[in-house]
């Protein structure tokens, strides 16, 4: 598995696909994950904050 930090700023990645991927401490500001999907994720010690969950 390749490692590479990545930041990524004013930028469209919508439909883009990860798979077995390690994301571990990752930060999303001010991001729209509307109609994203996951599946079998590990997100034990998550913290959320001002998120809308609706629907």
């Amino acid at each position: 598995m390749k490692v590479e930090k990545l930041d990524v700023e004013m930028a469209d990645i919508s439909g883009s696909t990860f798979k077995d991927v390690n994301a571990q401490e990752l930060n999303f500001d001010n991001v729209n994950l509307a109609k994203s999907h996951i599946n079998n994720a590990n997100m034990s010690g998550i913290v959320m904050n001002d998120i809308n969950l609706s629907e």
